[in-house]
């Protein structure tokens, strides 16, 4: 069993809405590599969807693989402001 090292962090991006603030999965989200002492590492562009942004964790999941000795359960922490 290998010990993790890193953590992909999916988050809301921070954006002001003029008239309506939509559904929090509808808001633009991104994706954070945070290091196991806490700095991070990479971050994303802004999807514009919280589904769009798992789909890319994936992709980093694969393209990470040897710095996220992660089981696959834990692939992604969804973090909420």
């Amino acid at each position: 069993m290998s010990k993790r090292t890193a953590r992909i962090e999916l988050a809301p991006a921070d954006v002001l809405y003029a008239f309506s603030t939509p559904k929090p999965s509808a808001r633009p989200h991104f994706l954070r590599l945070v290091a196991a002492n806490g700095e991070t590492l990479a971050h994303s562009e802004n999807y514009s969807t919280r589904a769009n942004a798992r789909r890319a964790s994936l992709a980093w999941v694969a393209a990470f693989r040897d710095v996220l000795a992660a089981p696959a359960t834990e692939r992604v922490n969804e973090v909420t402001r």
